[in-house]
C-alpha cells in the first residue's frame, strides 16, 4: 500500500473531520479504519495511504485536488440529483440505524403527484409564515 508523503494532507484530513463535526471514532468508522490509525494520521505520525485518500474523497465528497494540494474548494459541488443519490445511499447502508429517516423516505417515495403538490403548498406557507 503506497503512502502519500504530505504532512499538509494529514492536516487537511483533520480539517475535513472538524468541518463535518465528527469525532475520530465516527470519521474512522466511515473510512473503515481504526480510530488509532486516524489519530496517527492527524498527528502526522504516519502518512495518508492511497486507500485512505480515496476513501476520504469518496465517503465525504472531498475534492481530490484540495486534499492533495490545498487548492480549490474542500468539497465537490454536487448537482441536486447527485445529492439525492448520496443521501439515499447513506440511508440504505446496512450500518444506517436512523429508522425515522428510513420510514420518512419510504413514505415520500409513495406519494403521488397531488400529494407532492400539497406538500409544496405547505412548505411555501411555512416559509411565508417565517418571513
Amino acid at each position: 500500500m503506497a503512502k502519500i508523503k504530505n504532512p499538509e494532507m494529514n492536516s487537511r484530513v483533520k480539517l475535513v473531520r472538524d468541518h463535518l463535526n465528527l469525532k475520530q471514532n465516527e470519521f474512522s468508522e466511515k473510512l473503515g479504519i481504526k480510530q488509532s490509525s486516524l489519530s496517527s494520521i492527524e498527528n502526522v505520525s504516519v502518512n495518508v495511504s492511497d486507500r485512505v485518500f480515496k476513501d476520504v474523497c469518496l465517503a465525504f465528497n472531498v475534492n481530490k485536488e484540495w486534499l492533495a494540494t490545498g487548492n480549490g474548494e474542500m468539497f465537490n459541488n454536487l448537482s441536486r440529483e447527485d445529492e439525492i443519490v448520496i443521501w439515499a445511499s447513506k440511508l440504505t447502508r446496512k450500518d444506517s440505524n436512523n429508522e425515522f429517516a428510513k420510514n420518512f423516505a419510504r413514505v415520500l417515495s409513495r406519494l403521488d403527484e397531488s400529494e407532492w403538490d400539497l406538500l409544496e403548498k405547505m412548505a411555501r406557507k411555512m416559509i411565508e409564515t417565517e418571513k
